[in-house]
């Protein structure tokens, strides 16, 4: 019965949701409106809620009430945390999901085409990094360059799940890119180049060697 009336409210939150009766960022109804509207005990709304909470589906905000999170990546760059955390998975397997997804990503483009708007963002993160005045210019551009790819495709699933994990290795990057040698930035800057060009090209066997060549740099780069 208790885990009837705790997953009774988990299902009305989801209702709500896919009705389109509350989106992110929105108030969710009072525990007590919850308890009243479905017949069950304030104490499991409230467990149900925390566990929601939990998750980093919603923010309790205290005095305020409980919001439906609008910050998913952030909730899903936790769960990649932990599990990295609890050794489920290795930074090696980070790496190599962001190197697979950066072939799907280039390959779609292709496929797909990419709007204006979207070369003229990623030629800028190419001009940023060939004239970058600092490393960490260099950095952030390099940053940029993939975010402009990924954010190409359009695909908010992909973005959102991408830009996550993201957050998860960013500063191991920008560690590998701190120590790298000047002439392994170039080899680095050289390598968005051809991906870019390759793309532009629609070379698909092209292009997924560049990702390769990319990657390749960064897995020898030692610190």
């Amino acid at each position: 019965m208790e885990n009837q009336e705790f997953q009774k409210t988990i299902n009305y939150i989801f209702d709500l949701i896919e009705n389109g009766m509350l989106q992110l960022g929105d108030k969710l109804p009072t525990e007590r409106a919850i308890s009243a509207k479905l017949g069950v005990s304030r104490n499991f709304v409230r467990e149900a809620i925390r566990s929601l909470e939990s998750l980093g589906l919603v923010e309790c905000r205290q005095g305020s009430g409980n919001y439906l999170a609008d910050n998913i990546k952030e909730s899903i760059a936790k769960s990649v945390n932990l599990m990295l955390l609890t050794h489920k998975v290795t930074r090696k397997e980070v790496f190599e999901f962001r190197r697979v997804m950066d072939k799907t990503i280039c390959s779609y483009i292709i496929k797909n085409g990419m709007s204006p708007d979207s070369k003229a963002a990623i030629r800028d993160t190419l001009s940023r990094m060939e004239n970058a005045a600092t490393r960490t210019d260099e950095m952030l551009a390099d940053r940029d360059f993939h975010y402009a790819l990924l954010h190409a495709t359009g695909n908010r699933l992909w973005i959102a799940l991408i830009e996550a994990v993201s957050q998860t290795y960013q500063n191991w990057i920008e560690a590998l890119m701190l120590a790298a040698e000047s002439e392994i930035i170039q080899q680095i800057t050289a390598s968005h180049e051809k991906i870019f060009n390759s793309i532009i090209e629609k070379n698909i066997p092209v292009c997924l060697n560049s990702v390769d060549e990319h990657y390749d740099i960064i897995d020898d780069i030692h610190i």
